[in-house]
Formats: structure tokens, sequence, C-alpha cells
């Protein structure tokens, strides 16, 4: 690195939120769950001969699916579609903002706390479908087959793709409160402005 004085003092700092919401528009999921469904590779006449006396195994490819970002059309559509299970989920959200200072605490749940856990567990699965049903780019995919690739899962790949969609909803509420605090600032500046005059 070239030493400069003045160069490290007039550099910007990393925006590391903005980095974060820039860093993937689509990206490639590998499922290596999956990998017993798939075909083999295509073999040689080589690997054919050898495959006769036990001295090669054919591979199977690890499959991948692409996903990218919700387009603001999504996002309607999804909160269209499920309108009435968020009213729902809203009810229970008071009990569960106390479940988590609990369980934050380190105060064990017990058994009626977890079944309502569990419960708007269930009840938030079928958004979560649809948001990965809308994410997900290549191949092409229905609710119904969105389900049934989520099923045939394992714990670990589920949970890797849930995290993308958990990432992208907390991104998404990053933007909104950001671009919200910014319209207070500037309602503020104006609020302000007309009480001086």
């Amino acid at each position: 690195m070239a030493r400069a004085r003045g160069q490290m003092e007039s550099a910007p700092l990393v925006d590391i939120p903005t980095v974060k919401r820039e860093y993937w528009s689509k990206k490639e999921i590998l499922l290596p769950s999956l990998k017993k469904l798939m075909p083999h590779k295509a073999m040689t006449t080589w690997q054919k001969i050898l495959r006769v006396f036990r001295l090669y195994t054919p591979e199977r490819e690890v499959p991948k699916i692409v996903l990218s970002r919700l387009s603001e059309e999504q996002w309607v559509s999804i909160d269209e579609r499920f309108a009435s299970l968020k009213m729902e989920l809203v009810k229970d959200r008071a009990n569960l903002i106390k479940l988590a200072d609990k369980s934050s605490k380190g105060e064990d749940l017990t058994k009626k706390e977890w079944a309502l856990l569990n419960q708007s567990h269930k009840k938030s699965l079928p958004i979560y479908v649809a948001m990965l049903e809308c994410m997900i780019q290549e191949p092409s995919v229905t609710y119904e087959d969105t389900q049934v690739l989520i099923d045939a899962l394992d714990d670990f790949d589920r949970d890797t793709l849930m995290s993308y969609v958990n990432m992208l909803t907390t991104e998404k509420a990053e933007v909104a409160k950001k671009v919200y605090d910014e319209r207070m600032k500037e309602m503020n500046q104006q609020m302000s402005k007309m009480v001086v005059q």
C-alpha cells in the first residue's frame, strides 16, 4: 500500500449496512441433502468399463437453486395473500415478546409456552414458503413445489434456506426503518422551521 500523508484521513469509512444490503442480488445455494436424488454424471467409455470392474463409482452432482431479492411488487403480493394470517400473528405478538424476554434472561420455558411458540411458527411457515417461492429464480417453482422442496431437505439445508429468507426480511425492515427515520427527521426540520417563522 502506498503511504502518502493525508491519504488515510481523506478516505471514507466503509458503510457496513450498505455493504450487507448490496452483498447479493442473486445467490446460488447448493443443496447437498438432495444429491442422492440427482442422476449420475455422464460417464466416458473408460469410466463405464472401470465401473463394470467396480474400480469407478459414478458421482452425482450437488443440485443448486438460484435465489434473488424480492421486488416491491412481490412484497406487496405476499402481503395481500397473507393479510389475514398476518393479523392473527399480530394478536400473538405480545405473548411472543414476553417469551423472547423470558428466554433471553435464561429462564426455562414451560410446555405451554413451547406449544405457543411452535404454534406461531406453524402459522408463519406459509409466509416463509411464499417468500421462498418468489425468491427462487431457477428452477421455476410453484408454492406446492416449494413446500415439497422444503420437506425433502435435511435440517441443515432447510435452516440455510430459511436463514436467507430471514436475512432478506431483516434487511427489508432495516431499510424501512432507515427511510422512516429520514422522513421523520425531515418532518421535524420542517416543523421547526414553521415554528420559527
